[in-house]
């Protein structure tokens, strides 16, 4: 078992070190003639044929298995093209073939919303660096790697209790930060 583990180990190093040199369907192909010529090799040592007495059964088998595997593929991208349309929202357009020739609408956000968000994180990402880094650090493990306060506890290597203290701070000091921008219209 430590010799099978230590060749699988050997042959990802190979593969790793490979890759600059091959692509990825070379390197598929070489380690699998490799791998037949260490059984050739290890069977031939031992006095042990590879041949079978069914060989009709083993290639049934395996083109079974390669159906099968097609099948489970086709089956999640159909599924994920049925959920993708399900979420479009309207129904389906039906319409005359008149509008063929015109190009959609653009459903995105309009020049206007993309900046305001743009400013929005900017300030966002703004505030969080000007937070002391304990509150900052307790803050993106829970809002943003959305960690459970016992799971920062240990990370952080602090009480619960404290990080619960650190979060409410945070979130304080943060809300305060951030309160709304009114923009003041100046005509000259």
């Amino acid at each position: 078992m430590v010799l099978g583990a230590l060749i699988f180990a050997t042959m990802g190093v190979c593969v790793k070190i490979a890759s600059a040199w091959f692509s990825s369907a070379e390197l598929v192909l070489y380690r699998r003639l490799i791998g037949i010529v260490f059984l050739w090799v290890l069977a031939r040592s031992r006095g042990v044929t590879l041949g079978t007495r069914y060989p009709g059964m083993h290639a049934w088998r395996s083109l079974i298995g390669v159906v099968s595997l097609g099948a489970w593929f086709f089956a999640i991208v159909r599924n994920t093209w049925y959920t993708r349309v399900a979420r479009r929202s309207g129904p389906p357009d039906t319409g005359s073939l008149d509008h063929a020739g015109r190009e959609p609408l653009d459903d995105g956000p309009n020049p206007e919303t993309q900046l305001l968000r743009q400013h929005t994180i900017a300030r966002v990402r703004a505030a969080i660096e000007q937070l002391p880094i304990d509150f900052r650090e307790v803050l993106v493990l829970r809002e943003i790697e959305g960690l459970s306060y016992k799971e920062i506890a240990s990370v952080v290597r602090v009480p619960i209790g404290t990080v619960m203290s650190r979060l409410a701070r945070a979130r304080e000091r943060l809300q305060s930060e951030l309160k709304p921008v009114e923009f003041l219209e100046t005509i000259p």
